[in-house]
């Protein structure tokens, strides 16, 4: 799921990966819009209040003010935002199980859960 926000209105939308580098039109502003390769938008609570707050990666490191509080906030930088899952490797010996799957690699771009339902392109 590649999570992203409109350049032109800032409204956050949501789609499939398999859309990545298309275009379509934001459903607030009916601007085109190219769906990115990575998800974009950055989420993390307010310590005053709990509000969740999500804004593009451009604000990464910046401070600003809560919505619902007022309170002075921290945007995470990019690199505490990311969430990285270790992949597993395969152990380091010649007897390695032929019948057994490949190791599985897991890795998310962003912590960007959506609150509520934003509409798909």
């Amino acid at each position: 799921m590649i999570k992203f926000a409109c350049p032109s209105c800032s409204k956050s939308m949501h789609v499939d990966d398999r859309h990545a580098g298309k275009k379509g039109k934001c459903p607030k502003c009916g601007n085109t819009v190219v769906v990115p390769e990575r998800s974009t938008l950055i989420e993390f609570d307010c310590q005053g209040c709990g509000h969740t707050i999500k804004v593009s990666d451009k604000y990464a490191g910046k401070k600003g003010r809560c919505p619902t509080c007022k309170n002075p906030v921290q945007v995470p930088a990019v690199q505490d935002a990311v969430l990285e899952t270790p992949a597993l490797e395969p152990p380091d010996t010649d007897e390695q199980d032929d019948s057994a799957p490949p190791p599985i690699k897991h890795q998310e771009d962003r912590i960007v859960a959506e609150l509520g339902s934003s509409p798909a392109l």
